[in-house]
């Protein structure tokens, strides 16, 4: 007869874990909160990168602009983006088009919302190509964008959109598993990065504060679990 290594817990409370505890692959899947991400076009899990989930591409605005309520018309927009656990960054990405774009601090593109815990947060995303062709990140993990106000550029030749881009935890997730051979770049709450090697299935015990879409997560589909 196994030995059942799970902590008793109050009714509605999460089970809770000891460093080392043998690991019973049921929880991930029965036990724990999880989500699973993958790449774009899947029917069964969330793109953990959309270029246009909260605002499809519009073409470069010459006045100051602010894009909300309907106007933030993706897949997402003015939604909720995750659950209490986990939200996603904000991702920028223009077009190529010679000159359209005016870059540096004096011309912020700057999105607000709330972050996990409901609290109101800002963050200002600052184009560095005058020709475009770029994805920027915020920086910062949402739940909700209430707003994106994109300055006057210097003509309507381009195009802008926002999207989403990697998952973020608070608290930080405890196990991640690949759903094919390949890596998943996380980051900690240190800040520090790793790239996890996966084979098909294989489960990492994992205190991540962050999973990326970068191009080098390739185990997909990716479940992460409290």
């Amino acid at each position: 007869m196994s030995q059942d290594y799970r902590i008793p817990t109050r009714t509605g409370q999460r089970p809770r874990y000891s460093p080392g505890m043998p690991f019973d692959p049921t929880m991930l899947s029965a036990e724990l909160e999880t989500k699973t991400f993958g790449p774009v076009g899947g029917s069964t899990w969330r793109e953990l990168v959309d270029d246009n989930a909260i605002k499809t591409s519009a073409a470069t605005p010459t006045v100051d602009t602010t894009y909300s309520g309907g106007s933030l018309n993706g897949v997402i927009g003015a939604a909720a983006i995750g659950a209490e656990w986990w939200g996603q960054d904000v991702l920028v990405t223009t077009s190529s088009s010679s000159g359209t774009y005016r870059t540096g601090a004096s011309f912020p593109i700057v999105i607000t919302g709330t972050d996990l815990n409901g609290n109101v947060q800002a963050a200002s995303v600052q184009l560095t190509a005058a020709n475009g062709g770029e994805a920027l990140r915020s920086n910062k993990i949402w739940k909700t964008i209430v707003s994106v106000l994109v300055p006057g550029q210097v003509d309507a030749n381009g195009a802008i959109k926002i999207g989403l881009a990697d998952v973020g935890f608070n608290p930080c997730c405890r196990r991640i598993r690949g759903g094919a051979a390949g890596n998943i770049s996380v980051k900690y709450q240190s800040g520090n990065a790793d790239l996890l090697p996966c084979l098909e299935g294989e489960l990492h015990d994992c205190m991540a504060a962050l999973v990326s879409g970068a191009a080098a997560t390739t185990a997909f589909p990716i479940k992460v679990g409290l």
